[in-house]
């Protein structure tokens, strides 16, 4: 986040605002990796708009999320084998909305 300042006329500046970039609805997930951290944002995993009132499981949406670097492998193998084939979406969007979809429809059925 960075503050925004105006210079007057009198050589003083003038704080103005803040930028505040890739802000969206959603957390940010921090998981140990190696020898340092990974970061990922989780926008809209709450739900949709006409259920906000939903409870959120966190701790099975961290379960679930930790898949993801393994799912995009695994498609990855069978993009190379020739078995799948992917258009117009990157990977990591793929193996996410996957994770997302089994998240709505078969863990949050146990809660």
């Amino acid at each position: 986040m960075e503050k925004y300042y105006i210079k007057l006329p009198n050589g003083r500046y003038q704080e103005v605002g803040y930028n505040v970039p890739d802000m969206c609805d959603g957390f940010y997930f921090t998981q140990r990796v190696g020898a340092g951290r990974r970061t990922t944002l989780v926008p809209y995993w709450a739900g949709r708009l006409q259920d906000l009132d939903e409870v959120l499981n966190v701790q099975k949406l961290v379960t679930i999320m930790q898949h993801d670097d393994n799912l995009c492998m695994f498609l990855r193998e069978h993009i190379d084998a020739g078995n799948l084939k992917v258009f117009n979406i990157s990977l990591n969007d793929f193996s996410l909305d996957i994770l997302r979809f089994l998240y709505h429809t078969i863990i949050k059925e146990e809660i």
